[in-house]
């Protein structure tokens, strides 16, 4: 894929493609190009468009790559951009194989030709939010980015770990309305509900986690006897959905000689 760089204001909101004036855009790892006098971009995509959909959320680590998946068809030209405080900011858009990437996007951006799908490498603490893939002036779909940067502890195989997250609480809830989840790399570790501890695969009467520190707004996680398949970005919610602090663990093993 060519990949265009052109310096644009940020957009109130998203519009159709438009006749472009002159301008000289640098083409990477290329000579200086210049666009002719005029160019007129059709818009393929009409109002009535109507195959908007939801990706799956995305979340990842500050610094990894993340693929938003737009399995939408589309008729025309695509693009993408970054909805924040009620504003649209350019990520990318693509006539044919040539696109054109907003200034904070710059060398970062791919879109995948088959099915719209973009892929940000790597992520930017500041990327995260709502994508809005468009064909025209219709919305294909839209993919929410959650961008994380975890704290790091590094513990010794066979050593007993406690993994931290804090949350403001109500001290009057009861126990049997508290509700925690644990996750490793998107999987379960351990949910506490209802006072009932149940464990994703592996962690089986090797985590614990204290329903009576909650009303303390402590909800970190001890595992005992850490071993190497222990390691991993570990998060912990609470009540509906919530994230506590801080927002992820990157558990690491060490080498003890």
């Amino acid at each position: 894929m060519i990949v265009w760089r052109r310096s644009q204001k940020a957009p109130e909101r998203a519009r159709p493609f438009q006749t472009t004036t002159p301008k000289q855009l640098k083409l990477i790892n290329g000579p200086p190009y210049y666009l002719p006098d005029q160019i007129s971009i059709p818009e393929v995509c009409s109002s009535s468009w109507s195959s908007r959909s939801y990706g799956p959320p995305v979340s990842v680590k500050v610094g990894s790559p993340a693929l938003l998946t737009c399995s939408s068809p589309h008729p025309g030209d695509v693009r993408w951009t970054l909805s924040k405080q009620s504003k649209e900011f350019l990520v990318a858009e693509c006539e044919g194989e040539v696109c054109v990437e907003g200034d904070a996007f710059e060398n970062r951006t791919t879109v995948k030709q088959e099915n719209t799908s973009l892929l940000l490498d790597p992520v930017a603490y500041t990327d995260a939010g709502w994508y809005i893939s468009y064909c025209g002036g219709s919305v294909l779909c839209e993919v929410h980015l959650d961008v994380f940067a975890p704290v790091t502890i590094s513990m010794a195989v066979g050593e007993t770990v406690s993994l931290p997250c804090f949350v403001h609480t109500d001290q009057r809830t009861a126990g049997n309305d508290v509700l925690v989840r644990w996750e490793k790399d998107g999987k379960l570790v351990v949910k506490l509900q209802q006072e009932n501890l149940s464990y994703g695969s592996g962690f089986e009467q090797r985590v614990s986690l204290s329903a009576s520190r909650y009303k303390d707004g402590d909800l970190s996680l001890t595992i005992s006897t850490f071993g190497s398949s222990d390691g991993g970005v570990y998060r912990c919610y609470y009540g509906n959905n919530e994230l506590g602090y801080p927002e992820a663990v990157l558990l690491e093993g060490t080498m003890v000689w």
